[in-house]
């Protein structure tokens, strides 16, 4: 009789059979970040067990800038990052911990923070500290910052404090810890300590600290060349900088950027950013651009973006002349453009305008998501470009701009905006989406007419299987409307 070879299993591949040191050498290499190496302990068991029985892989902890302030007990992110950071302090043992602490605006969120290594009476085992107040706008309590130089963090061996103000608060820590990092006739100094201002006070005026490797290293230390990403020192930049990251950094987040020298980037996550039409963007491997606030273009400006599959952006203005393209587009992500009580801010306007421009090019071929209300003849201009979408979501003012939509879909209607790209050859708009969401900012009232274009626009559409959501204000979760 014939028999069939076993199965393969994860313990029989070549990788599985090298020895525990080598296999941890090349997961401390190739997985320098707390969140890569979480994923390690889910590809098999075997690979579970090593990387949760090593607990130095674990002493180098983040505590990273919430962009929205962390405010609420619901936000997602801080109570995602609250469990790794348990989870991650339990691993550790008893080892020493080098931490990166971003200093919170809200005292709230400061507490929670510290309420958490405070429970595993982590503070003793704090053996370096980069205190990053340069994201800090205004801190609810001063005497938070304060108190990492008080006695809780006996064994701290290295001091250094990132800031563009708050002088006073960093002249108190100096005399708060001088004794420790000057030491004595009689102890020889305990604790390293270093005041990094990038924005210092020349006799003449203020200066800009140069962004180059050497900051860098001031504040990550020889850590920074394990390191895969990190968050740039809060500046601008300097027009005509040099590329000065090391090649093993794929991932950058920063507050504003204008100069942008970084050819091997795959991720910039960024408060606000601007290109300028007199500086190059080879920007050419970015796969993943997210700007939380503000992305402007400036006239004669055109940024390409061959490797870009995920645009997430809160507002975007393309000046005349400018264009951005993006030819492999997956995924693209509009959010928070206006507050709800005003809804055509001139943010929502200028957006709104780029969607329309000439030079917009970012077109996804899988999902299209508003977060926030752009006019529904801007949306339906851009739904009518993407003809190979596959979900849609989209949130409206009211039920008869979701109607509306429903018609274009539908092919009933031949008022579209603008009038030169009126289908004339009965083309069906999106023909390819399967699902689509509709986020309705007022509450639910006379939805007959949406109802009734929606079962219409499923029947028509049975051979894609199209499931239609809703969610109106005031209602928890989205519900099948057909």
């Amino acid at each position: 009789m014939l028999q069939l070879p076993d199965k393969p299993s994860p313990r029989n591949s070549p990788i599985s059979r090298l020895p525990v040191e080598l296999l941890l050498s090349i997961f401390q290499q190739a997985c320098p970040r707390v969140q890569s190496r979480v994923w390690l302990t889910h590809t098999c068991r075997h690979w579970r067990e090593v990387v949760l029985d090593k607990a130095d892989l674990w002493t180098y902890i983040e505590v990273p800038h919430f962009e929205n302030g962390g405010e609420g007990d619901e936000d997602e992110d801080v109570r995602r990052f609250l469990c790794l950071l348990t989870m991650q302090l339990d691993l550790t043992g008893a080892l020493p911990l080098d931490i990166v602490f971003f200093q919170p605006e809200s005292h709230a969120l400061y507490n929670k923070l510290l309420d958490v290594l405070r429970e595993r009476a982590a503070f003793p085992r704090w053996r370096s500290l980069v205190l990053r107040l340069d994201y800090v706008d205004t801190l609810e309590k001063m005497e938070d910052a304060l108190f990492f130089a008080s006695e809780a963090f006996p064994n701290l061996s290295t001091l250094t404090i990132v800031y563009l103000a708050y002088g006073y608060t960093v002249g108190t820590i100096q005399q708060m810890t001088i004794s420790r990092w000057t030491g004595t006739a009689h102890h020889p100094p305990t604790l390293t300590f270093d005041t990094i201002d990038l924005f210092p006070q020349s006799i003449t005026s203020s200066v800009v600290l140069p962004m180059d490797n050497t900051l860098l290293t001031r504040m990550y230390g020889d850590r920074l060349d394990q390191l895969s990403g990190l968050v740039l020192p809060n500046l601008v930049g300097i027009d005509g900088e040099p590329n000065f990251l090391p090649n093993t950094i794929k991932k950058v987040e920063g507050k504003w950027r204008v100069y942008h020298p970084f050819p091997h980037i795959h991720t910039y996550r960024l408060s606000s950013c601007l290109f300028k039409a007199e500086h190059l963007h080879q920007l050419h491997s970015l796969v993943r651009l997210t700007v939380t606030s503000d992305l402007k273009i400036e006239s004669g400006c055109h940024v390409s973006l061959p490797s870009l599959l995920d645009f997430s952006c809160g507002s975007l203005e393309l000046e005349e002349s400018a264009s951005i393209t993006a030819h492999s587009l997956q995924r693209l992500h509009m959010r928070n453009l206006s507050p709800l009580d005003s809804i055509w801010s001139e943010r929502a306007r200028e957006t709104d305008k780029a969607l329309i421009h000439d030079g917009f090019g970012l077109l996804p071929c899988h999902s299209l998501s508003f977060e926030d209300c752009i006019s529904v003849e801007s949306t339906v201009y851009l739904l009518k470009l993407c003809r190979h979408v596959e979900e849609v979501s989209i949130t409206l003012w009211n039920d008869m701009d979701a109607h509306y939509i429903m018609e274009n879909l539908l092919g009933d209607r031949t008022d579209e905006y603008p009038p030169s790209l009126i289908d004339t050859d009965g083309d069906m708009l999106c023909p390819r989406v399967h699902k689509l969401h509709f986020r309705i900012l007022k509450y639910r009232k006379d939805t007959k007419m949406l109802e009734f274009s929606t079962a219409e626009l499923v029947k028509r559409r049975c051979a894609t299987d199209l499931k239609v959501y809703g969610m109106w204000t005031g209602e928890e979760d989205y519900v099948l409307l057909a």
